[in-house]
């Protein structure tokens, strides 16, 4: 992917980007302009101890949680390179539809994560929740200990 850093008026950042999929959500590519995710929501991203990356593996909209988690890392990466030593999880949602099963598939031979790591969630019917909660917990009460990159 390429990159180009260019500055409004006001002296902000501004990011442009260049070869990204064609189905990239235009709100995570609108950040640096403040649309979208917005200069707020990285702000508030930047006060947290813990990460946690929820990537839809439902497949909607024909988008999958590989291409999906590469961007968030960028989008982060772009704003404040620090923000990806920080402690993270991921939580591949929606794992009750049927097209899941694929996309997770997919995710986990793409990205080879230890188990604490990687959840597998239901938000709308609760399942997978309480692990996520304890390694939360636990990724919390561990402190500054970032896990290796996969």
């Amino acid at each position: 992917m390429n990159t180009q850093l260019e500055f409004t008026k006001e002296n902000d950042p501004i990011i442009k980007y260049n070869n990204l999929p064609k189905d990239t959500p235009p709100e995570l590519l609108e950040v640096f302009e403040n649309r979208g995710l917005g200069h707020e929501f990285l702000r508030h991203i930047e006060r947290t101890k813990l990460l946690i990356f929820v990537l839809d593996a439902s497949g909607i909209d024909n988008r999958n949680p590989s291409d999906d988690y590469r961007i968030l890392r960028s989008e982060l990466e772009a704003y404040n390179p620090e923000l990806l030593n920080r402690p993270y999880l991921i939580a591949l949602n929606k794992i009750d539809t049927e097209e899941s099963v694929e996309h997770i598939k997919q995710f986990k031979k793409t990205h080879k994560f230890p188990k604490d790591l990687l959840h597998e969630i239901s938000a709308a019917y609760g399942e997978g929740l309480p692990e996520l909660l304890q390694d939360m917990i636990k990724k919390l009460a561990l402190g500054d200990e970032k896990p290796q990159e996969y």
